[in-house]
């Protein structure tokens, strides 16, 4: 009896023995399995930073090619707004805000309207705020609206969650019905935003509406909240917000160091790095430190040079056959080098301070009015090609 007794005791030692063993494989096999799932985790986040740098080079890229001689600015905006996608993004805070400050015609308001067309397909969906019209306190009520029982209270706002989100759900209507993405960024950006209604902001020359507006703001570029009259918050932390300001024309009509939206090619870096202390410092004294302290980014626009201009000559006379292409019209036009320096010089003799907006009218006055002009009168024929050259000085066009 006493045997038998000693050997279940002993049969029992070896089950718990054993028992250990397999429970120490199990946790082995679960360490292992771990430490894959955590390599698996690591390479796939990995791989998601990847494709986000990849979206940051697309975008810059692509807004080089959109916004000519403005590297610094657009360099800012978009590693601003990369940033904002990364883990170190602040939740609760718009993805980008950002003041954009320079002399007229050098790009501001075309970054946003860039930005709209990479991520959505079309340069003007996005809000657009023109400052200029709402110079008088009580028109702030057309962007936040009026209190309940107030004149306007029955008005939709401006800045209302249905506007801000009108492109987005627009875009997610064209997704479900079949149709691509707009471009491999507006995917790769949209889809890490956080999943809420993105939204792209424009309030043009800031510095123009009244002070209330910059008040008003305050919430929503600190905290990613903007309160409405009728006391209802929006919310504006999935929004990119650009404000443009032309305060830089007091600086540099003050210091009339060269023409405004142009640079002189002799010196221009140095003179772009004094303008930029000048117009920094008329931005501080025009805008109140708490709004200027809510900003991601102040990003400073500079004077165009003539080597920039002809660049965005090329561009525009690209629009030019576009335009022509998408009318069922299409017609090649050819501009000779001496022709186009007579536009570029007519530019900066008769388009003083209006950069690249000067530029267009010219070569709408000069190349686009005579173009027209024969078209109108029969002389042109789909697949023509339109020569552009200078003859006794002035532009001369002939068609073969």
């Amino acid at each position: 009896m006493q045997r038998f007794s000693d050997n279940h005791h002993f049969t029992e030692k070896e089950k718990l023995v054993s028992n250990r063993k397999r429970r120490g494989k199990r946790q082995e096999l679960q360490k292992e399995a771990a430490a894959v799932l955590g390599r698996a985790n690591l390479a796939c986040r990995n791989k998601g930073v990847g494709k986000l740098a990849h979206a940051r080079h697309e975008l810059l890229s692509f807004l080089s090619r959109e916004i000519i001689g403005q590297e610094e600015a657009i360099g800012q905006i978009t590693r601003g707004l990369i940033r904002s996608l990364s883990p170190l993004r602040d939740k609760e805070r718009p993805l980008l805000s950002s003041l954009m400050v320079g002399p007229t015609g050098v790009g501001k308001s075309e970054t946003a309207r860039a930005l709209a067309r990479v991520f959505f397909g079309q340069g003007d969906a996005m809000v657009r705020i023109d400052c200029g019209e709402y110079q008088q306190g009580h028109e702030i009520a057309k962007i936040l609206g009026s209190p309940p029982g107030y004149v306007g209270s029955d008005i939709t706002p401006l800045l209302s969650e249905g506007n801000l989100s009108r492109p987005y759900s627009a875009l997610r209507t064209a997704l479900r019905n079949g149709q691509p993405w707009p471009s491999g960024i507006s995917e790769e950006v949209i889809s890490r935003s956080g999943g809420g209604a993105f939204a792209i902001v424009l309030v043009d020359e800031v510095e123009k509406a009244h002070p209330d507006l910059w008040r008003s703001l305050l919430g929503a570029l600190d905290y990613g909240h903007l309160r409405l009259g009728n006391n209802k918050d929006v919310d504006m932390t999935q929004a990119v917000i650009l404000m443009t300001s032309n305060t830089a024309e007091l600086a540099l009509n003050k210091g009339k160091a060269c023409p405004l939206g142009f640079a002189a090619d002799e010196g221009e870096e140095e003179k772009n790095s004094f303008l930029k202390s000048e117009v920094m410092r008329f931005v501080s004294k025009t805008f109140p430190p708490e709004f200027l302290n809510r900003l991601d980014i102040t990003a400073f626009y500079k004077p165009l040079s003539k080597a920039e201009l002809a660049k965005i000559f090329d561009k525009i006379m690209g629009g030019l056959h576009d335009r022509l292409l998408q009318s069922g019209f299409p017609v090649l036009v050819q501009v000779t080098r001496k022709a186009k320096e007579l536009v570029l010089r007519e530019t900066l003799e008769r388009e003083r301070g209006n950069g690249a907006r000067g530029l267009r009218r010219m070569v709408d006055q000069m190349i686009g009015d005579p173009l027209a002009d024969l078209i109108i009168q029969g002389d042109v024929f789909e697949g023509s090609q339109v020569n552009i050259s200078l003859k006794r000085g002035e532009i001369f066009l002939s068609v073969s």
